[in-house]
């Protein structure tokens, strides 16, 4: 009979799709005798999900007929800009999982986040405990991140080709409650008042949703650094191979891990191929005075070069924070909000009908709708698009999609990708994907990325 210590130790392997049925069915059989491990573990979920990308724009390899990869990034990027059906879009790698590592350690398995071969070495476990602990009496914290990516797109995007752009986190906790500011230079805040969440864009998008919003998507996870860590420290620790290097100075301990990154060119999911990747580096600075975490930077490895792809300033804690000024909104009336809602069906016919689609079936569905200009043909699978459903049906108005594949899946992402061949008006086609994921409460298809 499984014992709770052992439950959640080796937690980490209900992760893996490739886990043991009989283990995943002892596992199940537990969290039905064990109302604890059923918390800890619907916990734990619920932090691997929410690094999870909604609303993704997972980045499309093109194969176009006649069509060659400009070598110049300014004039690739300026023309995707005027033409974003018609031109061979960039490559970036998903260094969103790169982050999901430095915050949480935790994904799809272990096996991604260390060399197996590596010698052993002594895990740093004690520097996250004492972070940890001394995280407990942190009332408010700033910290700044520079990520390579492009102001307008969402948070989820990275790529290793462009600019640095800043993200600022604003955190206060008072009288047990919780109270935050978000902000992508010059593109998009996101606040918390503790109820709501209201996110406002550069275009004049403004949006309101519950506490519980995607909004913030992976960085969603800075939200809570003492949990995160926590699930860290339990990965170094449940892993004695794990590929970590530890260094000193007279005021930091620096602990660096090394990883894999995916590369985001998944034509080769289309052949039932592996996915390329990338050796990663995650380096934590820690300070010994105050025993926590300072400082993070992240390099990626490509073609011999090694390239930071996001780092931070130092990590200011207890710092005064004024909340008038932390929850200040734009001046806008309340039907200026568009709410922000979960889909939800009510049980009939049609609720039946999308729980009984495959994953195929769905994306011919969601496709034909935004070609067709029928959007309440896909509403509920578009819900993380609503803002942006007039421009997308302006792009693809007149395209036919045909050629779509049976669902492909990639370790680290917790949904599907379906390939599809998507025909333009003047004749050009393109291989292109989407991203969906059917784990939310009704369990219907929903349009996670792709454009």
């Amino acid at each position: 009979m499984m014992k709770c210590k052992e439950f959640k130790k080796n937690l980490v392997e209900l992760c893996d799709k490739n886990a043991d049925p009989e283990l995943v069915a002892e596992y199940m059989q537990h969290m039905e005798e064990c109302a604890e491990c059923k918390s800890y573990y619907d916990d734990y979920m619920a932090t691997v999900n929410m690094l999870r990308p909604h609303h993704t724009p997972v980045e499309q390899q093109t194969i176009r007929h006649g069509i060659k990869k400009e070598k110049n990034p300014s004039e690739r990027m300026h023309k995707e800009k005027r033409n974003k059906f018609k031109l061979i879009r960039r490559k970036a790698m998903q260094i969103a999982a790169s982050l999901i590592i430095f915050v949480a350690g935790v994904g799809t398995g272990l096996s991604n986040l260390f060399s197996s071969d590596a010698k052993a070495i002594t895990p740093p476990s004690t520097v996250f405990a004492q972070a940890i602990q001394n995280l407990h009496n942190v009332g408010s914290f700033v910290i700044h991140v520079y990520a390579r990516t492009l102001s307008n797109e969402n948070l989820a995007y990275f790529d290793p080709d462009a600019d640095f752009v800043e993200h600022s986190l604003k955190v206060l906790h008072q009288n047990d409650s919780i109270f935050w500011r978000f902000e992508k230079e010059d593109e998009r805040t996101i606040v918390f008042d503790g109820k709501e969440q209201y996110m406002w864009q550069k275009n004049g998008t403004k949006l309101r949703g519950p506490a519980e919003a995607t909004f913030l998507e992976g960085f969603t996870s800075l939200l809570n650094p003492e949990k995160l860590l926590e699930q860290q420290k339990t990965a170094i620790s449940n892993t004695p191979n794990a590929n970590i290097e530890m260094r000193e100075t007279d005021s930091t301990t620096i602990v660096i891990a090394h990883t894999e990154i995916y590369d985001n060119n998944l034509t080769p999911l289309l052949n039932d191929s592996e996915v390329k990747k990338y050796k990663g580096t995650i380096e934590y600075v820690f300070t010994k005075k105050e025993g926590l975490l300072k400082k993070v930077q992240i390099w990626v490895e490509r073609n011999g070069e090694k390239i930071v792809i996001f780092k931070s300033s130092d990590i200011e804690y207890n710092t005064f924070l004024s909340k008038e000024a932390l929850l200040q909104l734009p001046d806008a009336d309340s039907s200026q909000w568009l709410q922000a809602e979960e889909p939800h069906l009510e049980t009939g016919y049609r609720l039946s009908t999308l729980q009984k689609e495959t994953a195929t079936e769905a994306a011919r569905r969601i496709i034909t709708a935004l070609t067709t200009g029928e959007l309440q043909q896909a509403e509920e699978a578009l819900y993380y698009y609503s803002q942006e459903l007039p421009q997308l049906t302006k792009e693809l108005k007149g395209c036919q999609a045909s050629e779509f594949s049976a669902p492909k899946h990639k370790d680290d992402y917790a949904g599907v990708y379906i390939f599809y061949r998507l025909t333009c008006p003047d004749g050009t086609s393109d291989m292109r994907h989407v991203a969906l994921r059917c784990d939310n409460d009704q369990k219907i298809w929903i349009l996670d990325g792709g454009f």
